[in-house]
Parts: structure tokens; sequence; C-alpha cells
């Protein structure tokens, strides 16, 4: 004995059915575009990253340039003061060699003069 189902209880549920299913799809529309509009925000968001990443880069290209140039003078500035350092003491041998010298003449000048 089987349950025989009417035409409009058939009806009934299919309409049933049909509106859940468009309830359904509604909200995976809804959700649909939520994720749009998050997935634009994102985009735009790495844009604005990516694109203060390269400042970045650039900036930070600059500054090693910069290190560089820097470092060269210093290795250049340390030469430099090397040898001045060096003059200086040559300079200062030659003084005490002349004030000898200059002791000795002074000397000589009192047993002679």
């Amino acid at each position: 004995m089987g349950v025989t189902t009417s035409p409009q209880v058939k009806a009934a549920f299919m309409e049933s059915q049909l509106l859940q299913l468009k309830q359904e799809n509604e909200t995976l529309e809804s959700s649909l575009k939520k994720a749009h509009a998050e997935i634009s925000e994102l985009k735009t968001a790495l844009h604005r990253v990516t694109q203060r990443h390269s400042a970045l880069e650039a900036e930070n290209e600059d500054l090693l340039a910069q290190n560089k140039h820097m470092h060269r003078m210093v290795l250049r500035l340390t030469a430099d003061l090397q040898i001045s350092q060096q003059n200086a003491i040559e300079t200062a041998s030659d003084l005490s060699m002349a004030r000898s010298r200059m002791d000795d003449i002074q000397e000589e000048v009192r047993w002679f003069g």
C-alpha cells in the first residue's frame, strides 16, 4: 500500500523548497558581494603597501649609496690624518734637532764669545 500524494501537496512542497533555495541564494549572493568588497579593499591595501615597499627600497638604495660614499670619505680622511700625524712627528723631530743645534751653537758662542 503506497501513500499517494496529491499534486497540490507536491506543488506546495516544491514551492517551499524553491523559496528556501531562493533565500539561500540571496544569502550567498550577499556573502559574495561582501567578499568582493573585502577583496577590493585588500587589493587597494596591497597596492598601497607595494608602493610604500617600493619607496622604502628606493630610499634604502639611496642610503646604501650614501653610506658607501661616507665610508670612502672616512677612509680618505683617516689616511690624511695618518699622513698629518706622521708629518707632525717629523716636524717635532726636526724642531728638536734644530733646538739641539741652537743650544750647541749658543754653548760655542759662550765658550768663544
